[in-house]
């Protein structure tokens, strides 16, 4: 009877840089195709999410969240455009993406977080999310990350959560490129930071992306010890 082989430490780090590296070159080079909309549309929904979430906690009441179908987000609290909301968009992309990679190799938060975060789709779903789109998906979304967990298929599991987390923090890369490399400013959460604190809209934009950056090197190698070390 054959016994099944190990890896070794240095072939767990192999297969785990491989993975994340075909990750990484699905999303850039087909972040603007049909194939990654879903994920695209989910991104921007926890984008949003993290908008009116720092709306509630500063005491601006949410009156809608809305995406429309070419991925444009919005949020409309009762205090209107002010530092907290806007400044946690990005914030939030980073947090909900780290959040979801962290998960995926620290595997015994990921039933608890993964269920928490359908809970908080479907919360959000029922109470301010509007438009059919918006309604539609985050119902679709919530129910994925409260079934995932119990997918007996694990390996494919994990990597679903490293693809979903390295979208939402890429996705901050993507959104602020125009202020970074074009300085042909749009209106992007940084263009709308510099209208309220005089900073320009590059500095918001370096800021951002080194930390999305920052968090995503640290989760990588987070990651490579961890598969190292199982």
């Amino acid at each position: 009877m054959k016994t099944r082989r190990k890896l070794t430490k240095k072939q767990k780090i192999y297969f785990e840089a491989t993975g994340l590296f075909f990750i990484s070159l699905l999303i850039f080079f087909f972040w603007n195709s049909f194939a990654v909309y879903p994920i695209k549309l989910l991104v921007i929904i926890f984008h949003e999410i993290s908008h009116a979430t720092a709306g509630i906690f500063t005491g601006h009441a949410v009156k809608s969240v809305q995406i429309s179908s070419d991925l444009s987000g919005r949020t409309i609290t009762a205090g209107g455009k002010n530092f907290s909301v806007i400044f946690s968009g990005y914030l939030g992309s980073i947090f909900w993406g780290a959040l979801i990679f962290f998960i995926s190799f620290k595997t015994k938060y990921l039933k608890p977080v993964s269920i928490a975060i359908g809970i908080i789709l479907l919360l959000f779903t029922a109470n301010v999310f509007k438009g059919a789109l918006t309604a539609v998906a985050g119902l679709i979304f919530a129910l994925i990350f409260i079934l995932l967990p119990f997918l007996k298929f694990s390996n494919f599991r994990v990597y679903v959560y490293k693809f979903i987390g390295t979208a939402s923090m890429f996705y901050v890369l993507v959104d602020i490129k125009e202020d970074l490399l074009t300085l042909s400013f749009k209106q992007t959460d940084a263009f709308l930071l510099s209208t309220i604190t005089g900073i320009p809209p590059l500095v918001w934009g370096l800021f951002y992306f080194f930390l999305a950056l920052g968090i995503f090197a640290l989760l990588v190698y987070w990651s490579f010890k961890n598969a190292a070390s199982n």
